[in-house]
């Protein structure tokens, strides 16, 4: 750059800018790095944005132009950062915005001790070199992004983009102690003064299915290892043979009655380590008897080992619901994120919950509008709507008929959340905060006051609230969706039986 300005005692500088635009670092500035270390994070200098305010600096970023100075020290109104540049002896001063694809990424600065010593025709030079400079600072950007995205995974594992910029800056913060040779752990991350939003598309009676369709299974093939038996009886009298008899009708009778974990395991290891053993002897009596192992080893499902037959008809259903009810929740997330970028978080079981926090602690310009409370309020109602609406669109592709019941839980008072690093995951922050906790995760089995029924029932929209102005809210947008047809003129008001000591109203 020397022979190309042709002023042998030129210096340059090159200044990039962080992501959050919050630091500048700047390189070729005599800083010392660590040694075999070649992160631009690591060699360079760190300098806050709010120091470079006003300066020569911005100004050619603002105008996106290559700025050329004469004699910095004749310059008025001096910053601090330019203050010490004239002291340290540079007069004549060249500075060129560096943009890769439509972005200002850093600046090219080159410098002279005398004034005047960077012509007109240099300002020409410099626009041919800095898009050389611009994308050899963005892959140097790029490798301290991998290096930030790294240390995230590593302390926090994937993060939900809405609070991405805290998680970055935590983690550049870490890396600034670490270069500096501190001693350092990633901070805690806590958000203050959060809206939680909790719903739920719950499977009524999944629990009881599944174990139905296990039962049926199991008797299934419990039957089918009695007919060997019976068959092998004809041709053989073997005392074994009426034993093993015996224990099947006996095991049949059991899980008719009921099942649990311990029989289930029971049942298959008697099957498969007593009955299967001895199907090589029972098939060379006659070949009937190795008709009936043959049509039992054509039930069993040749990767579980077992009969799956109502089983995977129950889990694929579930499975085929759960998928439905989850692909439009996250279009809707979707949608919705662009209005107002807010934390959620899906989880999936027999039916899917999720849970929303919203504050102006959770923006990057800490800013939240009462309008946009409301708004995402409004939006929980609509796609509780649309849950429900697909629940009953796919009743007629599942193989086994399946009820959902779904929840939402109004809740207006602010509380704190921090991130769990040793779960890696957001929890309550506060021992009067794990009131809602409790409240969620125990409201599906909530018991309506005075009566024995649920709470939630199919084909209903439960909306649990604790205060009037809550309820009072709840009621706008209820009337406002029966007007629009999503909801029923049923609105039917009730309370509930205390949870654990707690009491509220739907």
């Amino acid at each position: 750059m020397r022979t190309l300005f042709g002023v042998p005692d030129l210096k340059a500088g090159l200044a990039a800018v962080q992501n959050d635009g919050e630091k500048v670092l700047i390189l070729n500035d005599g800083h010392q790095s660590g040694e075999n270390c070649n992160c631009l994070f690591t060699n360079s200098n760190h300098i806050p944005m709010a120091q470079l305010e006003h300066s020569v600096w911005l100004q050619a970023v603002e105008s996106e132009k290559i700025l050329r100075i004469p004699d910095l020290s004749g310059e008025p109104n001096l910053g601090v950062v330019e203050q010490d540049a004239v002291n340290h002896g540079v007069r004549s001063l060249l500075i060129a915005p560096l943009v890769y694809r439509g972005e200002t990424i850093g600046t090219l600065s080159v410098k002279s001790t005398r004034p005047n010593d960077l012509k007109t025709l240099a300002t020409s030079k410099m626009q041919h070199i800095a898009p050389l400079f611009s994308m050899a600072l963005k892959r140097g950007l790029d490798d301290m992004n991998n290096e930030v995205q790294s240390v995230i995974k590593e302390k926090c594992t994937a993060v939900h983009p809405s609070v991405e910029w805290r998680f970055r800056k935590a983690a550049l913060e870490h890396m600034e102690r670490l270069r500096r040779n501190e001693p350092s752990e990633m901070e805690p991350i806590i958000f203050r003064e959060v809206i939680p939003m909790f719903g739920q598309s719950d499977i009524r009676g999944s629990s009881e299915a599944r174990v139905k369709s296990i039962q049926a299974d199991l008797t299934e093939q419990l039957t089918l290892a009695g007919k060997i038996m019976s068959r092998a009886g004809e041709f053989k009298a073997w005392p074994l043979l009426d034993e093993f008899s015996y224990r099947i009708e006996k095991r049949v009778a059991e899980i008719k009655t009921g099942l649990t974990t311990e029989e289930e395991s029971s049942v298959a290891a008697f099957l498969q380590e007593e009955v299967e053993p001895a199907f090589a002897e029972l098939g060379a009596i006659d070949p009937a008897v190795r008709g009936a192992i043959d049509t039992y080893l054509q039930a069993v499902d040749p990767d579980m080992g077992v009969v799956y037959h109502k089983r995977k008809a129950f889990e694929e259903s579930v499975s085929l619901l759960n998928e439905r009810l989850s692909t439009y929740l996250d279009q809707q997330q979707a949608e919705i994120q662009q209005v107002y970028p807010h934390y959620f978080e899906k989880h999936q079981t027999d039916g899917i919950d999720y849970v929303i926090y919203l504050g102006a602690s959770m923006h990057p310009e800490n800013r939240l509008n009462p309008f946009f409370r409301k708004n995402l309020a409004l939006w929980q109602f609509m796609v509780t709507c649309g849950l429900a609406w697909h629940s009953r669109q796919v009743q007629s592709e599942l193989a086994i008929p399946l009820d959902t019941c779904h929840l939402i839980l109004v809740n207006q008072t602010p509380l704190s959340i921090r991130f769990r690093y040793d779960e890696k995951r957001f929890d309550v922050d506060g021992a009067y905060d794990v009131r809602h906790e409790i409240i969620k995760s125990r409201l599906d089995k909530a018991m309506v006051k005075g009566g024995r029924e649920r709470l939630t029932q199919p084909g209903r929209i439960a909306v649990v609230y604790s205060h009037p102005k809550e309820g009072a809210e709840v009621r706008q947008h209820i009337d406002y969706l029966q007007s629009r047809g999503h909801l029923n003129d049923d609105l039917e008001m009730v309370a509930l039986e205390d949870l654990t000591g707690l009491s509220h109203q739907t």
